[in-house]
């Protein structure tokens, strides 16, 4: 399953960038094997909207969950997901391996 996190930085030991829309980075991690992908926001730079173009883009990326800080409500509605099934692991694995890169 793949995690969307909001972050300052390029790698797992980063800080969460609390502003979703204008975080500088976009991490996708793949829990399975805790490989990730690091995409630039380039949506940071617009006027307006941007919380929405950032949740569609990392819906087009394969995410299904989103780490964050502040998500504004027209990005909220944007994100919701809902899960019919499957297991909290995935979760779990990607809690203890992110605090463990901490």
């Amino acid at each position: 399953m793949k995690i969307a996190i909001s972050s300052s930085g390029q790698d797992l030991a980063a800080q969460l960038d609390p502003r979703f829309g204008r975080c500088r980075y976009f991490l996708i991690i793949e829990t399975d094997t805790m490989s990730f992908e690091i995409f630039d926001n380039d949506n940071a730079a617009l006027g307006g909207g941007v919380g929405i173009q950032s949740a569609q883009f990392i819906a087009a990326k394969g995410a299904k969950a989103l780490i964050t800080g502040h998500c504004g409500p027209n990005a909220m509605q944007t994100l919701v997901f809902r899960c019919t099934s499957g297991k909290p692991a995935p979760f779990k694995a990607l809690w203890i391996n992110l605090k463990t890169a901490s």
